[in-house]
């Protein structure tokens, strides 16, 4: 085992610090997530060379790509345009637009997956209700007998998880630079669609992988 997992670790953003990670024995998810985000910065560069690929094997465009993402139950019809915008502007290669549409989308989608648990998507917040934001969703243990352990940990350390990319929350809070904002990015935002677009509904129940995913 290395000396790095045995001490702890800040992680500082636009000078001030957003996350500690203690020692691997005192906090073992915190430095899963920090290796998962570390990892995929090194392995970035491979997803492009498979997206291109398929996109290419398979002729796709933006209005097939949204076709095969709503044959998922949590897809809602009326987002359709968003996502076709996005995935548009994914294609041409406008990752500004596409980081910008599409990472509110996949919010919604979990939202959509938490309620159809019967799972309340709101929280009480000094006498008033607020909807529960992208953390709180993903720790919802719920959510994490369907998803299953590695995509959960895998959607929070892209989205919503400071010890990781925290797209979602670095988006949203105006802390993104244009810099960070490219297609590496904008890959993985799609990845992301292309796992929840491959929910279908189980029995009638909650939207469901199945094993055979």
């Amino acid at each position: 085992m290395c000396i790095r997992s045995r001490i702890s670790t800040q992680i500082v953003n636009e000078g001030q610090v957003v996350a500690r990670v203690g020692s691997i024995d005192d906090d073992p998810d915190g430095h899963v997530l920090l290796e998962m985000g570390r990892d995929g910065g090194i392995w970035s560069k491979l997803l492009p060379l498979a997206m291109d690929r398929v996109v290419a094997h398979y002729e796709l465009d933006s209005e097939k790509l949204t076709s095969m993402l709503y044959r998922s139950p949590l897809l809602d019809e009326g987002r359709r345009p968003f996502l076709e915008h996005g995935l548009r502007a994914h294609l041409v290669r406008d990752y500004v637009t596409a980081t910008h549409v599409l990472v509110p989308q996949i919010e919604h989608i979990l939202r959509r997956l938490l309620a159809s648990t019967g799972c309340p998507v709101n929280k009480s917040v000094r006498g008033v209700f607020q909807e529960k934001n992208l953390n709180d969703i993903l720790r919802e243990p719920v959510l994490r007998e369907i998803l299953g352990e590695d995509v959960r940990l895998y959607l929070l350390m892209l989205l919503a998880d400071q010890r990781g990319w925290n797209l979602r929350n670095s988006l949203c809070h105006g802390m993104l630079d244009i810099t960070q904002v490219n297609r590496v990015v904008s890959d993985r935002i799609l990845h992301v669609l292309l796992v929840l677009g491959s929910f279908r509904e189980r029995h009638g129940e909650e939207p469901d992988r199945g094993k055979e995913h």
